[in-house]
């Protein structure tokens, strides 16, 4: 049996019965991981000590044992992708942010946001100076129809509807979800700091699979999510 087949199996029934087993472990090893920013500086004195943080995480868990990889390609290659797009997007039209704009490729995220953590701990920029975050996780497919974007209703309100007017803007097929406080960005939203997630309608039903390749990526979704992302981290950047 391999791990397609579990997955598609009926749900467990409860079983009076108790089993012990022994599962051989390879030797633990150790590696090293970064996390990748770039500072883009606000051209406005009044703005320019204000940050804006809009960032993916580039990690993933890695291989089984036999060998075969978790390319992670949705889950969350195509964060990143979209940041470096809308970064790339900025530099050949040459626009420059009224505040100032941490863009972020985090590692260790699938080790309980160990890179943000990290961050945290001695920040670019004081946090206090943090006035939002932007999460980009699996938005190139899911099950669903269209792009979320997830916050507090209260306190990150002001982010979510900016997404909200962009897709509009832009024609675009997009709702506001209920928040969640799973992914990197709730490290942030326990510090006081708003921050939405923006993530293709139920990915989570297709994350952590060996199917997770580039085969599976939808570039029309990948695009209109990443119009999305830079119309609207434009507009927060530039006010």
């Amino acid at each position: 049996m391999n791990p397609e087949d579990l997955i598609s199996t009926p749900p467990a029934l409860p079983l009076e019965a108790r089993v012990r087993m022994t599962l051989p472990r390879e030797p633990l090893t150790t590696t090293t991981t970064a996390n990748v920013l770039g500072m883009v500086g606000g051209s406005d004195p009044a703005l320019a000590n204000e940050l804006l943080v809009v960032g993916a995480h580039y990690d993933h868990i890695g291989q089984l044992p036999d060998g075969r990889t978790f390319a992670g390609a949705n889950q969350n290659a195509s964060g990143v992708a979209a940041l470096l797009e809308m970064a790339r997007v900025w530099q050949v039209t040459g626009y420059r942010p009224a505040r100032s704009v941490l863009l972020a490729a985090w590692g260790a995220e699938e080790r309980s946001s160990a890179g943000v953590e990290h961050y945290l701990r001695d920040p670019e920029t004081p946090v206090t100076r943090t006035v939002g975050v932007v999460s980009l996780d699996s938005i190139a497919d899911g099950k669903g129809y269209r792009l979320w974007f997830r916050g507090d209703q209260d306190k990150d309100l002001p982010l979510t509807y900016r997404f909200e007017v962009s897709a509009t803007q832009l024609g675009r097929d997009a709702w506001r979800r209920g928040s969640t406080d799973e992914g990197w960005h709730a490290l942030f939203s326990r510090e006081g700091i708003p921050a939405v997630k923006l993530t293709w309608a139920e990915s989570d039903d297709l994350a952590y699979r060996l199917t997770d390749t580039v085969d599976g990526i939808q570039p029309e979704r990948l695009a209109s999510s990443g119009e999305i992302l830079t119309l609207g981290v434009t507009w927060l950047s530039s006010q």
